[in-house]
């Protein structure tokens, strides 16, 4: 069943990815001729440049971004030696990749939008409470490592 839950997050992460391109490929060839390559959080207009192939540097760190991530997640199981906390550093770090895939893809999607001017940039509230869902994360499994810890210390 570990294992089985962690096929699925990884699943999860490699089709948020996909989307990610899909969307990057499906809306390239429709942008306009000038478009923003960056939005600005302070209230600034967005930094506008002619259409380029930089535009898909977002899905192409966002690709590496998860690669790195899971690598980091492998090599840091493996000087685990309990196999539940391998298996909950695995599944916070998937887990957490996919709200950090949701950013990626808010932000390439709110690019596109405010290249066509049918948006205003970043949505500022989803933004913020993606972040408050991956800090809200790292009490909760820090919880349940230590609750893995005590049901390994007191046995089956």
């Amino acid at each position: 069943m570990q294992k089985k839950s962690l096929l699925i997050l990884f699943v999860f992460n490699c089709i948020l990815v996909v989307v990610s391109w899909i969307l990057a490929l499906y809306s390239y060839p429709r942008l306009p001729e000038q478009m923003p390559f960056w939005i600005n959080f302070l209230g600034q207009p967005p930094m506008l440049a002619n259409k380029s192939p930089v535009f898909f540097v977002y899905p192409i760190v966002q690709t590496l971004f998860v690669f790195f991530f899971i690598g980091i997640a492998q090599i840091l199981s493996l000087r685990e030696k309990e196999t539940g906390r391998k298996k909950l550093l695995k599944d916070y770090v998937l887990l957490s990749l996919i709200f950090f895939n949701l950013i990626f893809i808010h932000v390439l999607s709110s690019l596109i939008l405010l290249a066509h001017q049918i948006g205003e940039g970043i949505n500022r509230t989803y933004f913020f409470m993606i972040f408050i869902v991956i800090l809200i994360l790292i009490p909760y499994y820090r919880m349940r490592a230590k609750l893995l810890a005590q049901e390994q210390k007191n046995g089956p």
